[in-house]
C-alpha cells in the first residue's frame, strides 16, 4: 500500500456496523487508514478496561476515535463539541435528527462529545384499563400501591434492587442531585420512599441463565403484575405487544414526577472524537458516514427523523411476518394503523434522559444503603447519611 496516516478508533467492543464502516473507509481512502484498538482485550473485569481506556484519554495518549463513549466518559473536557462539524457539514443539519434524542446526549453545558444513529426507548407498559386506575409513578404513590392488602406484583422478575436504586436516582433528574447548581437532596420524603421500594425488591444473585417473559405477559393478562418493562427498539417492538397483550399502554419508569420515557441511546454505537486528536477532520469524514440517510441501523430505532419516518410507513403498508416465540408459538403480525403510529410518536417525542452519571456518586449510595437493607439503619437516616456524603464530594468538586 502507499504511504498513510495511520488513525486510531478505540473501544470495548465493536458492532458489525462499525466495523464494516472500517472497511469501507479504509477501502475508500489511501491516504489515511483506521484501525482497531480494543481496550477491554486483555482484561477479564469490565471496569479495569473503562479505568485504563480512561486513563489514556487523561494522558492524551488515547485515540482519534472513541466508540463507545458513552456517560462515563461524556462529562469530560477530552471530547470535541461535534456540533461544530454537524453545522458545518453541507450534507446534515440538527433537524435532521430527533431533537430530544440528541439534546439527550448533550452535556449540561450544551456539547455534544457523542453521537449514535440509534435509540430505544425504556418505558413499563400495562393493561389500558388497569393503567386508567394507576396514580402517577412516584415513589410515594408506589408504597401506597404496596401497601395495599393482597397487592398485586409491581414489576417484572427482572427489577432487582440494586438496578431499581440505580434507575431510580438518575433517571429522576436535578431533582435528587442538581448537577447544574451542585447541590443534593436526598434526605427527602420521596428520595427516603424510594429507598423503601427497594429494600422489598429481590437481590440479583448473579445468574444469568434464560429468562423466560412469556410467564410475565401471563401474570399481566391476569392481574397478577401491574408493569412490564420494555424497550421499544425495533421496527415490531410495539407490533409485538400489541398482539401479545391487545391493548395497553406505555406509563414510563418511576421517577421523582413519575412515569417518565427514558431514551437509551446506542452507547456501543456512540462516536466520540478525541479532542487532542491531530486529524479531527479525517475523524468526522467517517464517523459522519453512519448519520447518512443511506447509513444502516440495526436493532434501534433510528436517529435521523426521515429513516424512522420510512420505516414506519413500511410497517403501515404491509405486516411484519410471523412471530415466534418459543418452538410451537407463533403469532402473525398485522400492518400497523395510524393510532398506533400516532401512539409510538408520542412516547418517542415525550421521552428524554435526565441521566448524569457519577460513578463516585453512585458508589456513595451503594455503600451507605447495605446497613439500611441489613435491617442495621432507618431509610431516614440512610438517607441523611448519604445526603451528608454526597453534598461533600459535589462540594470538593467545585
Amino acid at each position: 500500500m502507499p504511504e498513510h496516516t495511520i488513525l486510531t478508533l478505540g473501544g470495548l467492543w465493536f458492532s458489525d456496523d462499525i466495523r464494516r464502516e472500517v472497511v469501507e473507509f479504509n477501502r475508500e481512502n489511501p491516504d489515511y487508514q483506521i484501525q482497531l484498538h480494543d481496550y477491554y482485550q486483555g482484561f477479564e473485569d469490565w471496569e479495569e478496561a473503562i479505568d485504563r481506556f480512561r486513563v489514556e484519554l487523561i494522558a492524551g495518549s488515547g485515540p482519534d476515535i472513541i466508540v463507545g463513549a458513552d456517560y462515563m466518559f461524556a462529562n469530560t473536557d477530552y471530547f470535541t463539541d461535534l456540533y461544530a462539524f454537524i453545522d458545518a457539514d453541507p450534507e446534515l443539519d440538527r433537524t435532521d435528527f430527533f431533537p430530544n434524542v440528541l439534546h439527550s446526549m448533550e452535556t449540561l453545558d450544551g456539547c455534544l462529545p457523542f453521537i449514535t444513529n440509534g435509540f430505544a426507548v425504556h418505558t413499563n407498559i400495562a393493561l389500558r384499563d388497569i393503567a386508567a386506575e394507576l396514580e402517577p409513578l412516584t415513589f410515594t404513590n408506589l408504597i401506597k400501591r404496596l401497601d395495599e392488602p393482597d397487592a398485586p406484583y409491581l414489576f417484572g422478575e427482572g427489577m432487582y434492587r440494586d438496578r431499581f436504586l440505580s434507575n431510580a436516582v438518575f433517571f429522576s433528574g436535578d431533582t435528587f442531585i442538581d448537577w447544574t447548581n451542585k447541590r443534593a437532596n436526598l434526605d427527602s420524603e420521596e428520595f427516603i420512599d424510594m429507598l423503601e421500594i427497594a429494600a422489598r425488591l429481590p437481590i440479583w444473585d448473579g445468574d444469568v441463565g434464560e429468562y423466560d417473559n412469556t410467564e410475565e405477559w401471563r401474570k399481566l393478562l391476569d392481574g397478577e403484575q401491574l408493569l412490564y418493562e420494555l424497550w421499544f427498539n425495533s421496527d415490531y417492538s410495539f407490533s409485538r405487544y400489541q398482539v401479545l397483550l391487545n391493548d395497553f399502554v406505555a406509563v414510563g419508569l418511576p421517577t421523582y414526577e413519575g412515569g417518565q420515557h427514558i431514551i437509551r441511546e446506542s452507547s456501543h454505537q456512540g462516536i466520540g472524537i478525541n479532542a487532542l486528536s491531530e486529524h479531527q477532520d479525517v475523524a468526522w469524514s467517517f464517523a459522519r458516514r453512519l448519520l447518512l440517510p443511506d447509513a444502516e441501523v440495526q436493532f434501534e430505532l433510528p436517529l435521523r427523523i426521515d429513516k424512522y419516518e420510512e420505516l414506519i410507513a413500511g410497517l403501515m403498508t404491509s405486516p411484519k411476518g410471523v412471530l415466534w416465540f418459543g418452538d410451537d408459538h407463533h403469532v402473525s403480525v398485522p400492518a400497523m394503523t395510524k393510532e398506533a403510529a400516532a401512539e409510538i410518536r408520542e412516547i418517542i417525542d415525550s421521552a428524554s434522559n435526565p441521566t448524569h452519571y457519577d460513578r463516585v456518586v453512585w458508589m456513595i449510595i451503594e455503600e451507605d444503603s447495605q446497613a439500611f437493607f441489613a435491617g442495621a439503619r432507618s431509610a431516614a437516616d440512610t438517607a441523611r447519611i448519604m445526603q451528608n456524603r454526597v453534598q461533600t464530594y459535589l462540594n470538593e468538586r467545585g
